[in-house]
């Protein structure tokens, strides 16, 4: 049985975890993290092989909570994977004035969540819709 590998990353107000190899997971597997997700309130996508937690919580936090069940997933920070550039360059720190990410930063938004709004956005925050883009290379 594989053990599941996630990509941990904190933002404001939520944390991600993106499963990087959930087609080699059982299903009991996915159950339980499902399970886990449902817990918490959460959500869980197979679809984006990503869970979603609307809470604060610190990795080493992470960690303790899954030792409590089967699973025992290796959980890295995403941000070790970030290219050293845009570690260095400043995300925008202007948090969003519409929509259901309404006060979370720019900078903490998801890449799909913004590449959405750079095609379907017509308001004035478009500038910082680009900024962001460049920043992250989408």
């Amino acid at each position: 049985m594989a053990q599941p590998y996630m990509l941990y990353q904190q933002y404001s107000r939520f944390f991600t975890l993106d499963i990087k190899n959930i087609t080699e997971l059982s299903v009991h597997q996915i159950q339980e993290l499902e399970s886990f997700t449902k817990s918490r309130n959460g959500m869980f996508s197979f679809e984006k092989a990503q869970i979603k937690i609307n809470k604060r919580l610190e990795m080493h936090h992470l960690v303790q909570l899954f030792s409590l069940t089967s699973l025992d997933p290796y959980i890295k920070e995403k941000l070790d994977f970030v290219d050293d550039t845009l570690k260095k360059s400043a995300a925008v720190p202007v948090p969003i004035g519409f929509g259901k990410h309404r006060g979370t930063l720019y900078g903490e938004l998801p890449g799909e969540y913004l590449i959405w709004l750079k095609r379907n956005y017509r308001g004035g925050e478009r500038d910082l819709i680009e900024t962001e883009l460049k920043r992250r290379g989408l």
